[in-house]
């Protein structure tokens, strides 16, 4: 009787046990996913233009402080989790990631903040955007186009002045423009506001072609005072004569104000009244004519030293 062959013998391959992710990889993974959605709206916001509260979210210590750390985070427990936990090594890749992005936000916007806001001085403005007011009305106009600052005036006997848009009160700053004269008389006033105050009041230096100069205590509900030369304008010699453009600088701090024109010392008075406030750039037609226009350029703002 023949013996029946052994029945056929079936390989089986086993089902690996599916292994969970642990508490901490879950965790990691969380910061994580939070990291790369922060990164995400901020390149977004950047596609989209929208810089200003792209900058906002990352100069305002929202968005990046809580990237560094989220990714910073995640990427601690990726390593602990590889070594510890038996993770897998993308677990830590995926926290390194957005934390290498992160610092390259933060120095980005340490850049592009202290380069585009006044706030962090030294501070330059060549007047390609609109930090400062501008306003058009029947007798004056106050414009930002092709890289400068145009004020005109139509009436005489008239100041016109444009303010730095900013939120800050400025203190112990050395400020400096270049006025061109575009449609002046000899008499036409050309300077710089410091320490602008809500209402208006102010410091202001104005220099004219004819070698004039004054340094003013403005007041808004009443007649403004010169500090220089016992009340009276002044005329110096160190200022050059009908130029096309002058470099005005002023001082403001340490309770004094001085006057500069193309990088000469003019003049010095001292005052405390104010210790702070805005900047503005201000025009002053004379009693004579019909139509007066200046621009500005170049305007520089600094510490005093």
């Amino acid at each position: 009787m023949e013996t029946p062959p052994n029945p056929p013998v079936f390989a089986v391959n086993e089902k690996p046990e599916h292994k969970k992710k642990s508490t901490l990889g879950c965790v990691s993974f969380a910061f994580a996913a939070i990291s790369y959605g922060l990164i995400i709206l901020l390149i977004i916001l950047l596609a989209l233009n929208k810089w200003d509260l792209a900058t906002y979210a990352a100069g305002s210590f929202v968005a990046v402080p809580i990237l560094l750390i989220c990714s910073l985070i995640a990427f601690i427990l990726g390593i602990i989790g590889v070594f510890k936990k038996n993770e897998k090594k993308g677990l830590a890749i995926l926290g390194i990631i957005p934390f290498s992005f992160s610092i390259l936000l933060v120095v980005f916007f340490i850049i592009s903040l202290r380069t585009g806001n006044p706030r962090y001085l030294p501070w330059k403005d060549d007047f390609t955007d609109e930090r400062w007011l501008t306003r058009t009305e029947q007798n004056y106009a106050i414009t930002i186009s092709d890289g400068v600052l145009r004020i005109r005036v139509t009436i005489p006997s008239q100041d016109v002045w444009s303010t730095l848009i900013s939120e800050d009160d400025f203190s112990n700053i050395h400020l400096e423009v270049t006025a061109n004269r575009i449609k002046t008389s000899m008499s036409t006033e050309m300077g710089i506001k410091c320490y602008v105050q809500d209402l208006g009041d102010s410091y202001s230096v104005k220099i004219t072609s004819l070698g004039d100069y004054a340094i003013f205590q403005d007041f808004y509900k009443r007649q403004d005072v010169i500090l220089t030369n016992n009340g009276e304008w002044s005329n110096s010699g160190l200022i050059k004569r009908n130029a096309d453009s002058y470099r005005i600088g002023m001082d403001c701090g340490n309770n004094a104000i001085t006057l500069y024109v193309d990088g000469i010392k003019i003049d010095t008075v001292y005052d405390a009244t104010y210790k702070g406030g805005g900047v503005s750039l201000v025009v002053g037609s004379d009693s004579d004519t019909k139509e007066t226009e200046v621009t500005f350029d170049d305007f520089e703002m600094e510490k005093l030293k």
